[in-house]
């Protein structure tokens, strides 16, 4: 039996990220541990620095994409409905859309949400990292009851994602 005094989820949960900095520290610490560890290979400098180069690009992209939002194909605009679908915008001014559906395997932690999603036109799973700086307490709050509550749906369902 439903508590009457517990409030209900609404529909559509629509939530607008803004760029994080927590996330902008996480990648570019990662990437710089990376680069950290090239020192002690036993290969030449000229093949570290190239090595370097490499994932210097990868933490400009990294941090674009999902720290910044500044990228075309960043998620800025995510909308969920009460049968697990989502809504996204993407780009800068959230000008191109698609519909998607979500993993199983999407996280909700108190500090942090990683969301995966299925597109029916694309073969990988395209995931979105949120850390409690790109959203309002209450939106990250209500992020987090949303995907458990999906995750819970999903296994009582049955469902075997892989």
């Amino acid at each position: 039996m439903e508590d009457a005094t517990r409030p209900r989820m609404q529909f559509p949960l629509r939530l607008i990220l803004r760029p994080s900095r927590q996330l902008m520290f996480c990648l570019a610490s990662f990437h710089g541990a990376a680069i950290g560890s090239l020192l002690t290979l036993d290969v030449t400098w000229t093949l570290k620095l190239l090595l370097a180069g490499g994932v210097t690009l990868s933490a400009w992209f990294s941090i674009r994409r999902y720290a910044w939002l500044s990228d075309a194909a960043s998620i800025r605009d995510l909308s969920f409905t009460a049968d697990g679908m989502v809504h996204c915008r993407l780009g800068v001014r959230a000008t191109e859309s698609f519909t998607c559906a979500i993993s199983p395997h999407s996280t909700a932690l108190p500090w942090l949400a990683v969301i995966l999603l299925k597109s029916p036109h694309r073969w990988r799973l395209r995931p979105v990292v949120v850390l409690p700086d790109a959203l309002s307490e209450d939106d990250f709050r209500a992020l987090r009851i949303w995907l458990r509550w999906k995750a819970d749906t999903v296994d009582k369902v049955g469902s075997n994602d892989a």
